[in-house]
């Protein structure tokens, strides 16, 4: 018990070696542009704070999550170190928080500590650390971790107060990811295993203790069914949730019967990890049927061990369970599976091996000299792959270039490579990728409408209308696609129709500064400045912490003679990204050329 103090610097030594590089990552464009500087424009304002519990967010309410991005912008604005170090700070503290959970709940500080060890620095944890849009991930566990320290609490000495305080942690959790709709179940496991307060189901007494703990577990199910309820309306409100048309629901449970061998194979063989893994339908039968059938028959030898080895049982159904709502049998996006989606599940199933590992240690009791060293070499072969795992999220191009190594039939990740080549400037690489992506699976949406927004910046209208009508013939309520379209009409010179168009930018995201600022631009070429005035004021409330807005709207203002205003936006740009070449060598020649366009 004397190395206990050690336990939580060792912990955090371990975090700072394997993720040190994540300092110094970029954004992504995968969900970074929604989540960083799509939503949450302008900090902590009430409205802002307002419109976190009362609006989805991409897809999702969690107004918790939506809060930590308004504070980040609040604090770094643009600068992606501070994002990504509020991310690295939550994984440690949840990694602190996870050795604390166990400690307690086991009293084994030892099994504890290897546990937050191997889970902390494990590289399938990475994409949670290292990808800002992740931190709904990241403040879910640190909610649900503490609801769980406060069941132990509240088991040790039952109190209204102490069971209060654990709901409104859960609350807060739900409020975060609604992953963790499963906790119930959960502390349910954890009453059997390792709180003894459920010997087992061998007698009508079991049964009616159980009974009665399942009823102490009642006053969560309403934060559950309104986390649910919340959960899909939003999802559908952004067509996140897949069609029955799309993946049939039948086929659901084959893939998720592979999924739950490769979460389990990925802990132990961490290898071809990459950012997304896409749906395919069709899995081979044999394979469907044996991954089924083995699934069950772990569940079941488990299930029966767990009668003298309670933590065998409570591991592998924590892993089981927590997976339950991620695992596919309700399709969301385009994944077959995710690193993302180990961060609560693997838990389970390493409390499961590390105290497997340590009974044996324990009964065939083999030298010290022998077991060190192999733990000391796993943990730093770990160390190592999480450190070189954390240098593929350096920026976009490094990250699905990678995922390219691992699948090169990875149509969206060839579609993101191409936006990341075309925001560094290099436009026959990107159209080369988005052409690419198209080829792999013809009428991808999002491929035809970056090759529209391309075509666009680029100036070639007319081609740019072709794909744009095309990108949205398929997805109608993409206001990003009909942003664009009025824009490649109002470079024809078709200003009515592009008004038209815009405006219809406009109804379907009321909050695009985009959508405001090409209108402004529109308006401003039909020699309307005061009514473009207005919708550039609304763009920059929208956005001020967009530099490519803020030189454009210095442009418009220098355009109109009024210096004061150019003067005060270009200085803004230039204080919102002092470290961006390009964009300094633009806001100098600024005032050579006072010739407002709309950024695209």
């Amino acid at each position: 018990m004397k190395l206990d103090r050690y336990h939580i610097p060792a912990l955090l030594l371990l975090a700072a070696a394997a993720y040190c590089m994540v300092g110094v990552a970029e954004f992504v464009n995968f969900d970074d542009d929604h989540y960083v500087t799509g939503n949450v424009e302008g900090g902590l304002t009430f409205a802002n704070v307002e419109w976190a519990f009362t609006s989805f967010n991409v897809g999702n309410w969690h107004p918790l999550t939506t809060l930590s991005y308004e504070l980040d912008h609040e604090l770094f604005g643009l600068n992606p170190s501070g994002w990504h170090l509020h991310n690295l700070l939550l994984h440690v503290i949840n990694t602190v928080l996870a050795y604390l959970v166990l400690r307690r709940l086991t009293g084994n500080a030892i099994r504890a500590m290897v546990v937050a060890a191997i889970w902390s620095v494990h590289p399938l944890r990475v994409e949670v650390v290292a990808w800002v849009s992740e931190r709904k991930e990241l403040l879910a566990m640190l909610f649900g971790l503490s609801a769980i320290l406060a069941y132990a609490r509240y088991v040790q000495q039952r109190s209204v107060g102490r069971y209060l305080l654990m709901m409104g942690l859960f609350a807060l959790c739900l409020m975060s990811k609604p992953m963790w709709v499963t906790l119930p179940f959960l502390l349910l496991l954890l009453d059997y295993w390792p709180l003894h307060r459920l010997r087992g189901l061998r007698t009508r007494s079991d049964w009616k203790q159980l009974a009665w703990l399942a009823l102490e577990k009642a006053p969560l199910l309403p934060l559950v069914v309104f986390s649910c309820a919340m959960t899909i309306a939003a999802q559908k409100s952004a067509s996140a949730i897949t069609a029955p048309e799309v993946y049939p629901a039948m086929l659901r449970p084959f893939n998720a019967a592979v999924a739950y061998w490769w979460y389990v194979w990925r802990l132990l063989v961490p290898t071809d990890l990459c950012v997304l893994y896409p749906l395919r339908y069709l899995w081979p039968l044999w394979l469907v049927i044996l991954s089924a059938a083995s699934f069950l028959l772990t569940t079941w030898l488990l299930f029966r061990a767990g009668r003298w080895r309670g933590y065998l049982a409570v591991g592998w159904l924590w892993f089981a369970g927590t997976l339950v709502p991620v695992v596919g049998l309700v399709q969301v996006g385009s994944q077959r599976y995710a690193d993302r989606y180990t961060y609560l599940p693997h838990l389970g199933l390493l409390i499961l091996v590390v105290w497997g590992v340590a009974d044996l240690l324990q009964r065939y009791q083999p030298r010290l000299t022998l077991v060190r060293p192999i733990i000391l070499a796993g943990m730093a072969i770990l160390v190592i792959s999480t450190w070189l795992q954390v240098g593929y999220w350096r920026n976009s191009i490094a990250l699905f270039t990678h995922a390219l190594d691992v699948d090169q039939r990875n149509a969206i990740a060839l579609t993101n490579l191409g936006k990341g080549w075309r925001d560094e400037g290099d436009q026959q690489r990107a159209m080369d990728c988005f052409h690419q992506a198209l080829r792999i699976a013809p009428g991808m949406n999002e491929a035809t409408a970056s090759i529209g927004h391309l075509l666009c910046q680029v100036g070639q209208a007319d081609e740019a209308i072709i794909w744009l009508n095309r990108a949205l013939s398929g997805n109608p309520d993409s206001a990003e696609d009909w942003a664009y379209l009025g824009v490649a009409l109002a470079m024809k010179g078709d200003y009515q129709a592009a008004m038209r168009v815009l405006g219809e930018s406009l109804r379907l995201d009321p909050n695009s500064w985009r959508a405001h600022y090409n209108i402004g631009a529109t308006l401003n070429r039909i020699e309307r400045p005061n009514e473009a005035m207005a919708h550039f004021k609304r763009a920059a409330d929208l956005a001020p912490s967009n530099p490519d807005l803020q030189l454009a709207l210095g442009k418009f203002y220098l355009r109109l003679g009024r210096i004061e205003l150019a003067r005060h936006h270009l200085q803004v740009a230039r204080d919102l990204a002092p470290n961006d070449r390009d964009l300094q060598e633009a806001i100098n020649q600024v005032w050579g050329t006072p010739d407002a366009s709309p950024p695209q």
